[in-house]
């Protein structure tokens, strides 16, 4: 015999077809006695019939996102045989009052739209995944400290290069710390404790927690966590031009020079890309803690300069890789390919005998499939 607690409500549309069967039950219009009220559907509940003057009570429906099953709802019959009808909603009307919090919208926060089988496997392994996360969170900061504390105090390290590389530890610092305290203060990954209730095993979400019901602080928690993201890919793009314009440029040749335009743009840049980000988040998108992405032109408002970022490092990288090597002289050059070669084959000698996915088919094509690499 299954229950509510066999049915995982996954998404909106399992609750409308648990509506759906119940109306189907539902005999409208039937009356076991005359004078009685007859059994009506009200979109929610099957009301039975029920005597003149009287009040039906029911339990609040299981099958409904958010309601509180211990809770009843009621409905009033009249004295002429009639359902109570409201004339402000102009239709007979049931009191769920009960069932359900007045700061509660009924919004189920599950995984939508996925299978049964693959929803237990991200339920099986997503906490996993979070815990792997969180520990190299928390190594990554720990360690990035102490090598901070290391740049700081020491004072023969102190130079215009240690000290953009205190600026990228920052970086990664901070964006560790928001990643580490969001994961602590934010409930399913989607707001503060006050945003987010737990019932019945499943998430909802809360409204009007403050005066003006714009959960402005969750907001400005997520804003200030997207700046940092943005701001460390900066920061390592601010890394490779610094190194690139030092070799190719020398326009940095003196350790003891200055740094300001590159701490202005690491750190200053990611404002000109959060701030439209937060406008089109209002305007377009204000829905919860701005944690989820349902429409796609805001999400690659703020994707779309960190993919940039990112690709104009990985450009900077390989023009100076390619031009370092193009001006090296010839005995150089044949030196830098033969340890270019030693290392590139000793690890792939590492990779074929430590990796338990890989099948040595040939000892010169070792083909890796479980990791998603071939090296042919």
């Amino acid at each position: 015999m299954s229950s509510h607690n066999d049915i995982e409500f996954n998404s909106p549309s399992i609750q409308q077809q648990m509506l759906d069967v119940h109306a189907k039950r539902c005999n409208n219009g039937s009356i076991s006695q005359p004078g009685w009220c007859p059994e009506t559907w009200d979109s929610i509940l099957c009301w039975p019939p029920t005597a003149p003057e009287a009040l039906a009570e029911l339990p609040c429906p299981h099958y409904i996102a958010g309601f509180d099953l211990k809770a009843n709802a009621t409905r009033q019959c009249m004295s002429n045989g009639e359902w109570y009808f409201n004339p402000e909603t102009n239709n007979t009307w049931s009191n769920y009052t009960q069932c359900y919090s007045t700061q509660l919208v009924t919004v189920l926060m599950d995984l939508p739209n996925v299978q049964s089988h693959n929803a237990t496997l991200i339920k099986k392994y997503l906490p996993i995944i979070k815990i792997i996360s969180t520990v190299g969170y928390a190594v990554s900061l720990s360690t990035l400290i102490v090598a901070f504390c290391i740049l700081a105090t020491i004072k023969k390290l102190r130079c215009a290069r240690n000290m953009l590389h205190m600026h990228l530890f920052a970086s990664f610092m901070a964006r560790a710390f928001m990643a580490l305290l969001k994961d602590m203060l934010f409930i399913s990954g989607l707001g503060f404790s006050s945003n987010v209730l737990i019932r019945n095993g499943e998430s909802y979400w809360r409204v009007n927690n403050d005066s003006s019901g714009t959960n402005w602080h969750c907001k400005a928690f997520t804003s200030l966590w997207q700046y940092f993201i943005l701001a460390n890919y900066l920061w390592i793009l601010m890394e490779g031009l610094y190194l690139h314009n030092l070799v190719f440029f020398a326009l940095f040749s003196n350790s003891n020079s200055s740094i300001r335009s590159y701490v202005a743009l690491g750190w200053g840049l990611p404002v000109f890309f959060v701030l439209p980000w937060i406008s089109m988040r209002v305007a377009l998108e204000d829905t919860f803690c701005w944690t989820t992405n349902t429409n796609s032109l805001v999400f690659l408002a703020i994707r779309i300069p960190t993919i940039l970022s990112i690709l104009v490092s990985i450009f900077i990288a390989v023009y100076s890789v390619y031009i370092k090597v193009m001006n090296m002289p010839d005995f150089l050059m044949i030196n830098f390919f033969l340890y270019s070669r030693l290392i590139l084959y000793s690890l792939l000698i590492l990779f074929e005998y430590f990796s338990p996915n890989c099948d040595r088919l040939s000892r010169k094509k070792p083909i890796c499939t479980g990791a998603g690499l071939k090296v042919l």
